[in-house]
């Protein structure tokens, strides 16, 4: 089995709001079929330079923007990103409003990732999934798995019987 990777985002990189280095590194996954089904759900993102920053990352406008500029050459996070960490979670919370109160998130934020999901990451994984082979039950299984995920959080097992 291949070893995880870890995209590490630099501050400089997202405050320029330059996404290369990122995608020539995220583009090389989808370089062939054997690539996408080893990485499968094996990658993580993370942002660096930021632990002093008081905000949560989804608050930056930085990293909202870029991870929107990002997210338009790559929507493939659902099928690559690792369940075990918190990567996935950041970049969803990029695209859901910022400074809400707890009352609003429960309401307004459902709503939102359904739509981000439903628009965008799920037929990217569909699409993705498919090329790589997996059937329809197993592009089920992986969307199912992600819904958990974001109602669960992070770090947290989930199994619905063989994908």
């Amino acid at each position: 089995m291949i070893d995880p990777l870890v995209v590490i985002v630099s501050r400089r990189d997202v405050e320029a709001g330059n996404t290369e280095s990122t995608l020539g590194v995220l583009s090389r996954l989808l370089s062939d079929v054997t690539t996408v089904r080893e990485y499968r759900e094996r990658v993580d993102i993370a942002f660096h330079d930021y632990d002093a920053d008081r905000r949560e990352l989804f608050e930056i406008p930085a990293v909202r923007g870029f991870v929107a500029k990002l997210d338009d050459s790559f929507p493939y996070w659902l099928y690559f990103l690792t369940r075990g960490s918190p990567g996935l979670q950041a970049l969803a919370f990029c695209f859901l409003a910022p400074y809400l109160t707890e009352e609003a998130q429960r309401t307004i934020w459902p709503q939102r990732l359904t739509e981000l999901m439903e628009r965008r990451w799920a037929p990217a994984l569909a699409d993705l999934a498919g090329k790589a082979g997996w059937s329809e039950a197993g592009v089920n299984h992986m969307l199912s798995k992600a819904g958990h995920y974001f109602l669960e959080g992070p770090r947290r097992g989930f199994d619905l019987g063989p994908a």
